[in-house]
């Protein structure tokens, strides 16, 4: 091990367990070169930090990213192979691919082929874990910060430790079970948000009703559809109001909170961020607890919420309120996430930047339970909807915690499965953290 990477190393990882060995990551890969123009038998697939291998899709439509110099060339990926992008390697940038067939990537990417004898499992969570990645961003190489790289070269390089055959299939074993719990919940968590999207569609058409609402006919349609008994048909903006009080960031005494696009996050109704005023130049629009937030830029992310506090927020967010006696805020926020209204939203002014248009939205028709009480009961089963996904997500969340905690402590030899002496291949106690 070279002088620079010994000292990264041991920085990193400490001493050496009992048992282990160091190991160069050039030992344990053979690049794959093996090159295809052909994406219809093996299609596109594009590198996320988030999620992996995924379908080449809009989102990630970067021409530099999709072919090279020759011929619009594509990487192969078999399943099991590893891929890296050299540039957003720092940031987590490699994925395993766990898909069952064949899939072509950019020719920028490092395409890998594990060799036998080593655990995959294992060498996924190590390479991907966050003292892997530091070390990826201290090795980087690059004129430009924006721009550092690690190539192949320098990658390969890198030495890692490395347990007994033996302790690797252990440790993999815990992987495979913390994992398998993480897939369980997300798997329900999905479950619960499609049952949740098909009862608000059936709750917010009046497909499904309350007993006790029924009401008398009206003969009223939408879309040729009788109205429920009890609903009348509104345009938007007879019975919602686009708050539009601004204020000037600079003329504020106090700072305030602030909302941008990207404290919102998409499709959960979730704020995940936000800001404050003292930090801002442009004027914002005031919102007050309980109204209801749109992102009207680019309103297919369907980015809304509904804050129990008030602040200031993007002027790319309609600020939305129910107006008195026709419709409550609480109905409104389900009501913004239905696909009646996402739909007349993507009627939008703009080509690279759409947004929607409130002088059309305020005119589109919807059909609405006249009475508040209704409304209150729709929006209340909704909510608890909403609570029920709320708690398996904050299990999620824990359980991969949990998995990341106990990980850095297996993949470092800080905490040892149960090995015996003989298959450590040592004769005494084995030393370099705790059993269990």
């Amino acid at each position: 091990m070279k002088e620079y990477q010994s000292r990264h190393f041991h920085k990193r990882f400490g001493p050496i367990p009992k048992g282990w060995a160091v190991a160069e990551l050039g030992s344990l890969f053979v690049e794959r070169k093996e090159r295809s123009s052909d994406i219809v038998s093996n299609p596109l697939y594009s590198l996320t930090i988030e999620a992996g291998l995924v379908p080449k899709s809009a989102r990630y439509d970067r021409a530099f990213l999709l072919s090279d110099q020759d011929e619009n060339e594509y990487k192969l990926v078999y399943p099991g192979d590893y891929v890296y992008n050299p540039m957003n390697l720092r940031f987590g940038a490699i994925a395993r691919s766990s898909l069952a067939s064949v899939v072509s990537v950019s020719a920028y990417y490092v395409v890998l082929v594990p060799k036998r004898g080593v655990s995959s499992n294992y060498l996924f969570e190590l390479l991907s874990s966050s003292k892997m990645i530091d070390l990826y961003d201290t090795v980087a190489i690059g004129s430009l910060i924006e721009k550092r790289r690690v190539h192949l070269s320098i990658f390969s390089d890198i030495s890692i430790p490395l347990p007994t055959q033996r302790e690797q299939e252990q440790i993999e074993g815990f992987i495979v079970t913390w994992d398998e719990a993480i897939r369980l919940t997300a798997d329900l968590i999905a479950a619960k948000q499609q049952r949740k999207k098909g009862l608000m569609q059936r709750l917010l058409t009046g497909e499904v009703r309350f007993p006790g609402f029924e009401g008398r006919a009206n003969g009223a349609l939408l879309d040729d559809k009788p109205v429920p008994a009890g609903w009348t048909v509104l345009e938007l903006g007879s019975f919602v109001e686009r708050m539009n009080r601004m204020v000037n960031p600079k003329t504020l005494l106090e700072a305030s909170t602030c909302i941008e696009l990207e404290h919102i996050s998409q499709v959960t109704g979730k704020i995940i961020g936000h800001t404050t005023t003292d930090k801002q130049l442009s004027n914002k629009v005031v919102f007050e607890t309980g109204q209801v937030l749109f992102g009207k830029l680019r309103p297919y992310l369907r980015k809304y919420a509904q804050p129990d506090f008030g602040g200031v927020c993007s002027s790319e967010i309609w600020v939305l309120n129910g107006q008195p006696a026709r419709c409550l805020n609480d109905y409104l926020f389900y009501l913004v996430q239905s696909e009646r209204f996402i739909g007349a939203t993507n009627v939008t002014s703009g080509s690279k930047m759409p947004r929607a248009e409130w002088s059309y939205m305020a005119e589109a028709v919807f059909a609405l339970p006249s009475s508040l009480e209704e409304q209150a009961k729709i929006a209340a089963i909704l909510k608890a909807c909403d609570h029920e996904i709320h708690l398996l997500q904050q299990k999620l969340a824990a359980l991969r915690q949990q998995k990341k905690g106990l990980m850095q402590r297996l993949l470092t030899g800080q905490v040892r499965v149960k090995i015996t002496n003989q298959e450590l291949g040592i004769t005494n106690e084995a030393g370099g953290g705790n059993a269990f």
